[in-house]
């Protein structure tokens, strides 16, 4: 362990006795590690030996989020810092930061069509290898369509921010994301609608022909359809 890493120890406490349960360690980030991260320095990561999934910065985002969220442009590149990492720690898939955003929430958010594509096709993997230790079936799904703690999915971030070929990809994956509403009600329909985004709009009524309306104070993606008067909207 690096001398400049601090190491805390945080005890979760029974409810009922308040006494020590089990003891975690968590090492969390400092500027070189957090740079190396940013920056996806596979080889100083090749030779990090502590679990990774305990490397975290204050609010929790673990060395995924931050790398996907430094990245500026894809290249082809792009996913072997995010292949080493997840083959390190299969576990990070899916950790949520503070915000309960899992990498999957940051990679569509930005539009990264090819790590959205990546983590896809390593969450499935990990649910065919976790049906043959009897796991069940519905693991990936859970994964794929797992909420922030705005109960945003990711593909509420990808329409949010219009990203077209992330929207295609995640409903093409699971049509089940475009029926989820987040806290506020808003569907991925309804998100596009208010944006006057016709294009996103109709890619999510072409691959899902019922998708959900609804959005908040009762208003569904249809009213806000007619209030911006877009025919092209209207199915």
């Amino acid at each position: 362990m690096e001398d400049s890493q601090a190491l805390h120890e945080t005890q979760l406490v029974s409810e009922t006795n308040y006494q020590p349960k089990q003891k975690d360690i968590i090492t969390f980030m400092d500027a070189e590690w957090y740079n190396a991260a940013a920056e996806g320095q596979i080889d100083k990561f090749k030779d990090y030996t502590e679990p990774l999934d305990l490397l975290r910065t204050p609010n929790k985002n673990t060395v995924l989020h931050v790398y996907i969220t430094a990245v500026k442009k894809e290249t082809e590149d792009s996913i072997e810092f995010v292949k080493l990492v997840i083959s390190k720690c299969p576990s990070l898939l899916s950790e949520p930061n503070i915000k309960g955003e899992t990498p999957l929430h940051i990679a569509a958010r930005f539009g990264h069509k090819n790590i959205v594509e990546f983590l896809i096709h390593s969450i499935k993997k990990a649910q065919y290898e976790d049906l043959e230790r009897g796991a069940e079936a519905s693991t990936s799904a859970k994964m794929l369509t797992k909420t922030s703690t705005d109960e945003d999915t990711a593909l509420h971030e990808a329409v949010r921010n219009n990203h077209l070929q992330v929207v295609e990809i995640l409903i093409g994956e699971n049509p089940e994301f475009a029926n989820i509403a987040n806290a506020a009600g808003e569907s991925p329909l309804h998100l596009a609608a208010v944006r006057e985004n016709n294009i996103i709009a109709s890619k999510i009524l072409e691959i899902c022909p019922s998708p959900a309306y609804s959005g908040p104070n009762g208003k569904t993606a249809l009213h806000e359809a007619v209030i911006s008067i877009d025919e092209d909207f209207i199915p």
